[in-house]
């Protein structure tokens, strides 16, 4: 796996990030991710958007393929519960989602669609959506 780059600005008291680059980390070790990442934490205008990935293929000026991962700030007192539901189910669907695109042929017309993964926090609920759709990673017994 290509080191993790990251991007981290410091944020004000009242916010504070779900998302612990170990967690992240430990994600992408586990599914072998050839690509290279990038993690850029930052705080959305509109919120709620906690976790962000985008899957991009080699181009004209980068020769190699890249994850650009956000992970986005909440208000302090609602950060336990959306790292609670990151760690549980918005993790596991992310390594699930570029696990999907690290195995398709080079030449899958999906990669050339701007595949692309979200997780928003919302109401102490974690919604996720993304291009290619991956199915619900099953829950640990």
């Amino acid at each position: 796996m290509c080191p993790l780059t990251i991007e981290k600005p410091r944020l004000p008291k009242a916010l504070a990030y779900p998302l612990k680059t170990s967690l992240l980390e430990a994600c992408l070790a586990s599914i072998e991710l050839s690509a290279e990442p990038l993690l850029r934490y930052w705080t959305p205008q509109g919120g709620g958007s906690i976790l962000e990935a985008h899957y991009w293929l080699p181009n004209q000026n980068v020769s190699h393929t890249r994850v650009y991962i956000r992970a986005g700030s909440l208000p302090r007192e609602q950060v336990r519960g959306a790292r609670e539901l990151l760690e549980g189910e918005g993790l596991p669907s992310l390594a699930a989602w570029l696990s999907l695109l690290e195995n398709l042929p080079a030449n899958a017309a999906i990669l050339a669609k701007e595949p692309w993964f979200e997780a928003r926090f919302r109401e102490g609920k974690l919604f996720i959506r993304s291009r290619p759709a991956v199915p619900k990673p099953a829950a640990a017994a």
